[in-house]
């Protein structure tokens, strides 16, 4: 069900909070893997939404805030038509608007590059945002697909001495609302899970071929000395046991049977009941792992 939520300041406390909680439409290019910048892929979102990954406010966002009234003005004047800007949510999703027709059939979203030079002004059609602008065209599929009623969107351009102004139907949108929710769907699971989500490419180069190579071959190696080992420890440790004593001492070596306290059921502690165990977790660490 949609609902509106309101217009709030960006960077501000509240909407820091309300964007922890939602799949947000400028985040859609992240889960779909084509961001240009941070967060660029779901692991980095995913980092981002468990606070292992904090976005700088920068020059381009303030500019980009200082610019859009005017250009929102621009577009009303071209098109003849008022838009207000809004928040609304469908559900876990979320989409920010720059502007909402008042009957809800229109949508407006502004880009306002800091110069002339931008590449986006080489967008000019529906196709060339798909082709040339991918991260931005999935923000607009977000967009139409949490207002539901909405029928285009004006996708504005604009600098102080050049605009384009786009037109995307919401038919355009359509086939792309199930790749993109199916990706929401499962960066959510991972994310509820607390798994970290893989960012993963194949790589067919020679060099990458002989490194696992020798790898495996070192691999196999030492797998073999480590059975070898194993046989060996065990013999040892059975022959300590039929002593009867809980330590056997020879030979520069020392066998010795130790106890050790079980771990503790963190579930079964009543104080603990209800608690979020979450919110007193660590930061997460990065490590390698290799899988043959």
């Amino acid at each position: 069900m949609m609902t509106e939520v309101g217009s709030m300041l960006q960077g501000s406390e509240e909407w820091h909070a309300h964007r922890a909680k939602h799949n947000n439409a400028s985040e859609a290019g992240a889960v779909m893997g084509v961001n240009p910048w941070s967060p660029r892929n779901p692991l980095e979102l995913y980092d981002l939404k468990t606070g292992g990954l904090e976005v700088t406010f920068n020059q381009a966002m303030q500019h980009g805030i200082d610019t859009e009234a005017t250009a929102r003005a621009y577009v009303e004047h071209l098109l003849r038509e008022d838009f207000t800007p809004c928040v609304k949510t469908n559900g876990r999703y979320s989409a920010s608007l720059d502007g909402l027709s008042f009957f809800g059939e229109s949508g407006l979203e502004i880009k306002c590059p800091m110069s002339l030079d931008s590449k986006l002004f080489d967008v000019t059609t529906p196709q060339q945002i798909i082709d040339k602008a991918p991260h931005y065209w999935y923000q607009l599929v977000h967009q139409f697909w949490v207002l539901q009623d909405m029928k285009r969107i004006v996708f504005c351009i604009y600098h102080a001495e050049k605009q384009n102004v786009i037109i995307i139907d919401r038919e355009i949108a359509e086939p792309y609302f199930k790749p993109l929710t199916d990706a929401w769907e499962a960066f959510n699971e991972r994310l509820d899970k607390r798994e970290r989500p893989i960012d993963e490419a194949v790589d067919d180069s020679q060099d990458f071929e002989m490194l696992v190579a020798a790898y495996k071959h070192e691999k196999l190696k030492l797998e073999a000395q480590e059975a070898a080992l194993k046989v060996a420890e065990e013999a040892v440790k059975a022959y300590a046991k039929k002593s009867g004593k809980t330590a056997l001492k020879g030979f520069g070596a020392t066998v010795t049977m130790v106890t050790r306290q079980g771990s503790v059921d963190y579930t079964k502690v009543p104080q603990l009941k209800g608690v979020d165990l979450d919110a007193y977790r660590k930061k997460p660490t990065n490590y390698w792992m290799i899988k043959l």
